[in-house]
């Protein structure tokens, strides 16, 4: 799909409401992040599907009919080049957070390489959107774990957000490690 595609798919969504941006500050996050120009939010009925993934209500057929559609905050994913890559979905009430591509591998992951100009700072790791959006954006909030990690190799240091998001950080971006088979030596297999 191309960058002009995903981003027609995100403008004809709903625009945030007050009433969102009042429910969004009341959990701290300042209304305007929500109005910045290279912010782009919007709002949506979409049905959740496995691996982190959604599609649109609009899209609902056949044996996804039956899941309904529930209402999501929109976030239009830019990449690396500036162009639009893919739509994240997070229901705030829930937490839940997914692609529509499955192409995302986080939130703000075109501020990756704007953040590690300053070789000396950590690349700051979100816990989860709201944690991002009350931190005005700054850092990332990943989705796509395995991608991450292909991302993130070599990225220097990342900064979680305590102890126990650091643990949890470590384990989902871990590597696993190819199975290695060695071949028997002859002489063991003619016994």
């Amino acid at each position: 799909m191309t960058p002009q595609r995903i981003a027609g798919t995100f403008e004809t969504c709903r625009p945030m409401q007050p009433s969102d941006v009042r429910c969004l500050a009341s959990h701290g996050v300042r209304p305007e992040v929500l109005h910045q120009p290279d912010a782009p939010f919007r709002k949506g009925y979409v049905a959740w599907l496995a691996e982190k993934r959604f599609i649109f209500e609009a899209q609902l057929t056949g044996s996804h009919v039956k899941v309904g559609g529930e209402r999501a905050l929109l976030i239009l994913v830019i990449g690396f080049g500036g162009q639009p890559v893919d739509i994240a979905a997070w229901d705030p009430g829930s937490g839940r957070l997914a692609t529509w591509l499955d192409k995302a591998w986080a939130l703000g992951q075109d501020m990756q390489f704007r953040l590690r100009c300053q070789p000396a700072e950590p690349l700051p790791i979100r816990r989860d959107a709201l944690s991002w959006l009350k931190a005005d954006r700054h850092g990332l909030v990943l989705i796509r774990s395995r991608l991450a990690t292909e991302h993130l190799r070599g990225a220097g240091p990342l900064l979680a957000e305590d102890v126990a998001h650091g643990r949890a950080l470590k384990k989902e971006l871990a590597s696993p490690t190819p199975t290695i088979l060695i071949p028997m030596p002859a002489a063991w297999s003619a016994s």
